[in-house]
């Protein structure tokens, strides 16, 4: 995948792995950074199922901000750090999957799948087109 530019004006390069059984997955996030990790269908970033949209404005032009509500079954939670977790003893648990990371997601699963997502994906919905060659927009911040 192409890098593409935060918010915060930072390139980040995707990077795909692919865990062949996640019953052995055993994740160990910086709690810095993340307060969980969970597994959703990579299908279901195509799904109008939960979208909506935000539309901003960032960098002098509009952006769309896709955000999906997805509920995720308790054993495919992993969590930073266990105290104080209330949802121990829940079935499922909502998150939002938003900004970068869904367009990093959709993406993937669009070239995944070789299909398009049942909402409107384009280059107003990214931060990947800025009008820079490659070259400078792989070394240039």
């Amino acid at each position: 995948l192409d890098p593409m530019l935060s918010k915060h004006k930072v390139w980040v390069t995707p990077v795909v792995g692919l865990v062949e059984d996640i019953s052995s997955f055993k994740p160990t996030p910086n709690p810095g950074e993340v307060d969980s990790i969970f597994w959703v269908p990579l299908e279901s970033m195509l799904s109008s199922k939960g979208h909506s949209h935000t539309d901003i404005e960032l960098f002098n032009t509009t952006l769309r901000i896709h955000n999906f509500d997805v509920e995720v079954d308790a054993t495919r939670i992993w969590r930073c750090s266990d105290e104080d977790d209330d949802s121990k003893s829940q079935s499922s648990e909502n998150f939002v999957i938003w900004g970068l990371t869904s367009a990093i997601l959709v993406r993937i699963a669009m070239l995944a799948h070789d299909a398009a997502p049942e909402f409107e994906f384009g280059p107003s919905a990214d931060l990947t087109d800025d009008g820079r060659d490659e070259h400078t927009r792989r070394n240039v911040p």
